[in-house]
């Protein structure tokens, strides 16, 4: 007779589900980018990662293939990272009791600037001690900062004595010792001794951390 057999097998097709990275785009380089979709499947990205997100670092061409239920799917991005502006207020510094140093934060690649108590200007002039912070725009719209420690020092206290007269036989002498001080007599000696032989007008300078102090004396002397 003649025999009849048949199977049967049910076929699906699993959908691919698009996702997007996103439009190519350019950050600032401090600026943090994570790139992700909220797709669940198997991450596979450009550089062989398989997390489920990644972080870019620099310039260039970024994809993520996605596979869910055997299907694939990709995107990619470009992503172009922006340089900050230029600033630097300079090494924390300071300057002498009664004078200024004035900030210039100035560049090119800048477009606003904002110091801590809301002044608009490239420069700043500081008089008192602390720390003084500008914020600074480029043109590029990316954002950058710095700060400088600023203190104010006082000039070092010393004196020659008044204006004296001494016995021919007498000598008049001194021995300063002033820490990290720099010491300048009036015929070129760069020491803290000094001894006084002859009539005449002496003077003595010493510079401490930025600051300088000076001052005289008048020697006259008397025959025995």
């Amino acid at each position: 007779g003649n025999c009849t057999v048949s199977d049967t097998i049910h076929v699906t097709f699993n959908k691919k589900r698009a996702f997007s990275l996103g439009n190519d785009t350019s950050v600032c380089v401090n600026e943090s980018l994570i790139l992700t979709t909220n797709l669940s499947g198997d991450y596979l990205w450009q550089n062989g990662s398989m997390s489920n997100n990644f972080t870019p670092k620099s310039s260039g061409l970024y994809w993520l293939k996605l596979t869910q239920n055997g299907c694939s799917v990709s995107d990619s991005i470009y992503i172009n990272y922006k340089t900050l502006p230029s600033v630097f207020l300079g090494n924390d510094t300071g300057f002498c009791n009664g004078q200024s140093l004035l900030l210039n934060a100035f560049d090119n690649s800048v477009n606003t600037y904002k110091w801590q108590d809301g002044s608009a200007q490239p420069t700043y002039l500081v008089t008192q001690p602390g720390s003084y912070y500008v914020q600074v725009k480029g043109n590029n719209n990316c954002m950058n900062s710095d700060t400088i420690n600023i203190a104010v020092t006082q000039p070092p206290a010393f004196s020659l004595g008044a204006d004296t007269v001494l016995c021919d036989t007498k000598a008049l002498s001194y021995n300063f010792n002033i820490n990290n001080a720099k010491y300048l007599w009036n015929d070129g000696t760069t020491t803290g001794e000094y001894t006084i032989l002859q009539p005449g007008a002496y003077w003595l300078s010493i510079t401490q951390q930025g600051c300088s102090s000076s001052d005289t004396i008048t020697v006259n002397y008397k025959p025995m």
